[in-house]
């Protein structure tokens, strides 16, 4: 009804991996690691740079059990200690 066509899906890390390949200069055959560690689950994909405007998906991976709800409340967490810490060495 919009007039859209989908050619593939891909997975929310793998479309990061490819933008930020995008904006980035690389060496062709160079391999990318990039890992999304939300606030659910930690999913990663590798891509392979072909060409700098072609990419190859080589892996990609996901799971629900390496992060969680708390995972960001816990670095905001370490955040504040340690800039409590380094704040307390400066006096």
């Amino acid at each position: 009804m919009a007039g859209i066509f989908v050619f593939q899906l891909i997975c929310q890390p793998t479309a990061a991996a490819i933008a930020y390949g995008m904006e980035h200069s690389y060496i062709n055959g160079e391999m990318l690691f990039v890992f999304d560690m939300g606030g659910r689950t930690l999913d990663i994909t590798v891509i392979k740079v072909l060409t700098s405007e072609d990419f190859e998906v080589v892996t990609f991976d996901g799971d629900q059990q390496l992060c969680g709800r708390d995972f960001g409340g816990v670095i905001v967490e370490w955040m504040f200690n340690e800039l409590e810490r380094q704040s307390e060495k400066k006096m």
